[in-house]
C-alpha cells in the first residue's frame, strides 16, 4: 500500500517549467525529510499544482513535486534507553511521481544541459527516507 506527499526540491539553475506539474529530470535527492502526512494522489497533485503556480509567478529556490511513499517500512529499528524512552526509526521507500501528460520543463539554459540528466528520467529513481518517532515511558500510541 502507498500514499502520497508533496515535498520541496531545489529549483535547478537554468531550468524553466512549462507547466506547474513539470518534474525536472535532475531531481535525485529530496531536499527535506518527508513527514507523516498521507494524501490521496488527487489531493497531492492539486496541492503541488497550486504551490508551483505561485512559484512560476514568483520564482524562488524551491519547486514542489508529488512523491509516492510505501506505507510499510523497508527497515525498522527500535531503541529503548534506561529511562524507558523508546525511539523508533523507520526507513520508507519512495519515488518522485511524474504526472501523466506533463513534461520535464526546459533544461536548455541549465549549465549542465549536455549531461545525461537533460535526457534521462532520473527523477523516478527509488529513494528512501527515515521517519523517527520518540515515545516516553507511559505514553500511549506514537509520540
Amino acid at each position: 500500500m502507498t500514499h502520497y506527499q508533496v515535498t520541496a526540491v531545489y529549483w535547478p539553475e537554468g531550468w524553466e517549467p512549462n507547466s506547474p506539474c513539470d518534474v525536472p529530470n535532475c531531481v535525485r535527492r529530496i531536499q527535506e525529510q518527508l513527514g507523516d502526512e498521507k494524501l490521496s494522489y488527487e489531493k497531492a497533485l492539486t496541492t503541488a499544482k497550486a504551490l508551483n503556480r505561485q512559484c512560476m509567478d514568483r520564482p524562488g529556490a524551491d519547486w514542489y513535486v508529488v512523491v509516492e511513499v510505501e506505507d510499510q517500512p523497508h527497515q525498522q529499528t527500535v531503541v529503548r534507553d534506561a529511562s524507558g524512552k523508546e525511539t523508533t526509526q523507520e526507513v520508507h521507500r519512495f519515488h518522485v511521481v511524474r504526472p501523466d501528460d506533463t513534461g520535464r520543463g526546459d533544461c536548455s539554459h541549465c549549465p549542465a544541459n549536455t549531461f545525461p540528466c537533460a535526457e534521462d528520467d532520473a527523477s523516478s529513481e527509488e529513494q528512501t527516507t527515515t521517519i523517527s518517532r520518540v515515545r516516553s515511558a507511559g505514553d500511549e500510541g506514537d509520540g
